[in-house]
């Protein structure tokens, strides 16, 4: 069923990629953004946050089709899907 599909291709997603966790520079930094994006009256949600500031921090650039949040993070580099 779908949930064996599901759970099949998460197993599939955590053999080949890495997993990064979050550091403490990624939630000071992220941290920041927010308090930033906030000012502006901005909200990004947190795990659209994370994983662009973990991109950032790695020198990766984040592949997406929601573009609007990810360029939300500056210096951030995103290629749309």
């Amino acid at each position: 069923g779908r949930k064996a599909t599901r759970h099949q291709f998460i197993q599939e997603l955590l053999t080949a990629l890495p997993i990064h966790p979050i550091t403490a520079a990624v939630a000071l930094r992220a941290g920041q953004i927010d308090g930033e994006n906030h000012a502006k009256g901005v909200r990004l949600p947190l795990s659209d946050l994370l994983i662009g500031v973990t991109a950032l921090e790695l020198g990766y650039s984040v592949a997406t089709a929601n573009l609007r949040h990810f360029q939300m993070i500056p210096g951030l580099k995103v290629v749309s899907l």
